[in-house]
């Protein structure tokens, strides 16, 4: 009995295809991953540093304007004892009664 026609005995001539779909999505998605990790520790570590200048003539806002930037603790300290806060109050209300006319 000659099998010339039976493939039962003999291995599948065609060959597998792989596909790369899978491979690729899971190369995109690390890729993805990546970006985005940088992007979060790009944006933790460079704080934005915003730089506010005052065009005011009150003397209290000039003062205020010319403190130090030194981090020392008598520094600082001298800054507050030169800081007038005596008519905050006043300033408060004005601020208060300004809102409340809008």
């Amino acid at each position: 009995m000659d099998n010339l026609g039976n493939n039962l005995g003999t291995p599948n001539m065609i060959p597998d295809k792989e596909t790369k779909g899978p491979i690729v999505g899971i190369i995109v998605i690390i890729i993805l991953l990546v970006i985005g990790g940088i992007y979060l520790w790009q944006s933790r570590t460079a704080p934005e540093v915003i730089n506010i200048t005052s065009t005011s003539t009150d003397p209290t806002t000039q003062q205020l304007g010319n403190q130090s930037t030194s981090v020392n603790l008598e520094d600082i300290e001298a800054d507050v004892n030169n800081t007038n806060l005596n008519d905050l109050d006043a300033e408060l209300d004005k601020i208060e009664t300004e809102l409340n006319t809008q």
